[in-house]
């Protein structure tokens, strides 16, 4: 039930009903508030009768990065995705003065942010930092908000975690950009061309890793995991002194893996689809990788050829 503003308008003063209000004041939107003023949280699905067809859309609140928007979206996965992020986006604008206070405390940013030139601006590293705090706080293996009494509790309980997650956050990042600077500074330097083609692998590898947006794209978990990943690279190049040869099989047994993966994430990307088990395929050949290149530092989990080829049937299944 609506009720108009103003005096008595052409549709009179009272209540307006309506079977779906859809919500579109752009910047300034109040739907969250507005909602949560009433008492209500969004639902997780509505029907339409649109000309006697019934079609299912699903409500999520999306990150505008300055507000958030109550949008109906076509799918309950794609929903989800986007209310996490609107959920990270309410968090940081209710949290304002503590994620000022933090985006000054953040230790050793001049170093990263140096580090971080050659990939993108230190601002945005600032802001992808900041984001990826609050992820792991309020939302990180939690169930998805939808009321706000478990908001209120979240906010409340995790705004004393800031600094120090932030520490552990900077301190991860600030490894990572190390390693990746360091690799690639030895990358530009002049190589054996005989070395080429296994040096070429080594620095797609590497920007398929260490690139802009890499904090906010990766999932924590296996973000700590990428001190382990650069070293397994920096392995693999200091081999290439003895054993490029060998570097060269192991080469052609992981380069279609590769392949595969980046055709399909590509497709997967550019129509908005998201597939669990591509998911855990690409993070699989990244433990396959350093398997191959750098059995010594172990891997997370048991990974091989067969593994990964029976994953792959997975994820073929799953996209059709």
């Amino acid at each position: 039930e609506l009720r108009p503003r103003g005096g008595d308008g052409a549709g009179g003063s009272g209540p307006l009903r309506a079977d779906l209000v859809v919500e579109a004041s752009g910047r300034n939107s109040i739907a969250p508030s507005w909602l949560r003023d009433l008492g209500y949280a969004p639902p997780e699905e509505i029907s339409i009768d649109v000309a006697g067809v019934i079609v299912h859309a699903y409500p999520a609140l999306v990150d505008r990065q300055e507000s958030v928007a109550l949008r109906l979206l076509d799918t309950a996965e794609k929903a989800q995705r986007q209310m996490q992020a609107g959920l990270r986006r309410l968090f940081m604008l209710e949290l304002s003065k503590e994620m000022k206070y933090l985006r000054k405390s953040l230790p050793d940013i001049k170093r990263m942010s140096m580090y971080y030139t050659g990939i993108g601006p230190g601002e945005e590293l600032i802001e992808d930092l900041l984001q990826v705090i609050i992820w792991q706080i309020f939302l990180e293996d939690q169930p998805l908000l939808r009321t706000e009494s478990e908001f209120t509790r979240r906010k409340q309980e995790g705004s004393r975690e800031l600094i120090a997650r932030g520490n552990q956050l900077c301190a991860t990042t600030g490894a990572i950009l190390e390693k990746a600077h360091r690799l690639r500074t030895r990358l530009a330097d002049k190589l054996p061309a005989a070395w080429a083609d296994s040096i070429n692998d080594i620095r797609e590898h590497l920007d398929a890793l260490v690139y802009r947006g890499f904090l906010r794209d990766t999932p924590v978990q296996w973000l700590r995991c990428y001190p382990r990943y650069l070293d397994a690279i920096e392995k693999r190049l200091d081999k290439l002194q003895y054993s490029q040869r060998r570097d060269e099989i192991k080469l052609r047994e992981v380069r279609p893996l590769r392949e595969h993966y980046r055709k399909l994430a590509g497709k997967q990307a550019a129509s908005d689809n998201h597939c669990p088990e591509l998911e855990t395929y690409r993070w699989m050949l990244e433990e396959y990788c350093v398997s191959l290149f750098a059995q010594e530092l172990g891997t997370l989990f048991p990974v091989s050829l067969q593994r990964m080829e029976r994953q792959w049937q997975l994820v073929q299944k799953e996209t059709g």
